[in-house]
């Protein structure tokens, strides 16, 4: 997909003419090494829907995956306009319903467009959603802080802060990222007008339940239901089963009245 700043690559799951129920999936990414160890687990979702007639479209932004750039290049503003690209490129193909699953940090992002812009959503999956910006960096620093320790390196988070002051940009998992895409980070957070623009369903994972619970709503101004997946945190690394159980509960969702 030509975007601003170079080629943005989108993959495509296309369910048979036979099946297909005229919906989409729009499936928007975590942040860095969040992003790589969700694939496996964002793939199977899509292979899952596409079976059942949902055209399900996976998007690497620009600086990651397949797509053109660099990570340390790479704007928060430039995020946006590659997925805003992506949904007028959507809108195109003329789809009944479009829908929305939003993993971690791709849910700021998503807050962002709902700001700017009028999206004709039909439902939207927040997957364990990020809901502070700050909350997110600091929880970078500190996993830079462990990988330090486990080097045998010592440091402080003012430490960090000092190196990003100077230096521009700091490596965390093997990622260069910028000062300025860390303070946009940083200055967002859901607030309760998205809540209430949608019909959202949030979904928490917990690694022991076994039922699916589905909880009253949280307020009354909020279309936003909370279901509860016993799959484990797949974000945090690649040697987690796929989990059966968050794909069902996906797809429930996403066919549910």
């Amino acid at each position: 997909m030509p975007a601003k700043y170079g080629k943005c690559f989108v993959l495509e799951y296309i369910p048979a003419p036979e099946f297909s129920n005229k919906q989409s999936v729009l499936i928007i990414p975590p942040f860095a090494e969040e992003n790589n160890n969700s694939r496996k687990m964002h793939s199977a979702i899509a292979r899952k829907l596409a079976n059942e007639g949902f055209s399900v479209f996976m998007i690497d932004l620009f600086g990651t995956g397949d797509s053109e750039g660099q990570f340390i290049d790479a704007l928060w503003d430039d995020w946006l306009d590659n997925i805003k690209l992506l949904f007028e490129n959507h809108l195109k193909q003329k789809f009944i319903k479009t829908n929305i699953l939003a993993t971690r940090l791709g849910v700021l992002m998503l807050v962002d467009l709902f700001d700017n812009e009028s999206l004709f959503i039909n439902k939207c999956l927040l997957l364990q959603p990020v809901l502070k910006g700050k909350t997110f960096t600091k929880q970078l620093m500190r996993t830079k802080i462990a990988a330090m320790a486990f080097k045998g390196e010592k440091c402080t988070q003012n430490d960090l802060q000092q190196a990003l002051e100077e230096q521009g940009l700091i490596e965390i998992s093997g990622y260069q990222i910028s000062k300025s895409m860390l303070d946009k980070i940083e200055s967002k957070s859901i607030n309760d007008a998205f809540l209430e623009s949608i019909n959202i369903i949030t979904i928490d994972t917990k690694p022991k339940v076994e039922d699916l619970i589905l909880l009253d709503k949280q307020n009354s101004k909020s279309n936003n239901n909370k279901l509860i997946s016993q799959s484990p945190p797949f974000w945090t690394t690649t040697e987690y089963e796929i989990s059966e159980h968050l794909v069902k509960l996906i797809e429930a969702a996403l066919e549910s009245a």
